[in-house]
């Protein structure tokens, strides 16, 4: 994924998904394989972060209005 800092949005560069898919399914299954947990630990420490590009899209979604708001185990793990 590539975000445009001038439209404020996000758009899929799939000359590149497919490798890095590839790749990032090959790290956590072999995590998943192993039963690595400090593996699963390091790759969500590294992953899992809020970049300014990414809360810069969460702000634009602030004032949708939803019924239910999921939330997710790694959003309590992140705060």
């Amino acid at each position: 994924y590539e975000y445009d800092s001038t439209a404020q949005k996000v758009k899929v560069n799939f000359d590149k998904m497919g490798n890095a898919l590839k790749k990032l399914a090959n790290v956590i299954l072999m995590i998943e394989a192993k039963g690595d947990y400090n593996g699963a630990k390091e790759i969500i420490k590294k992953y899992a972060v809020v970049s300014p590009s990414l809360q810069t899209l969460i702000n634009k979604l602030s004032d949708i209005p939803v019924d239910i708001k999921p939330v997710f185990q790694i959003e309590e793990m992140l705060k």
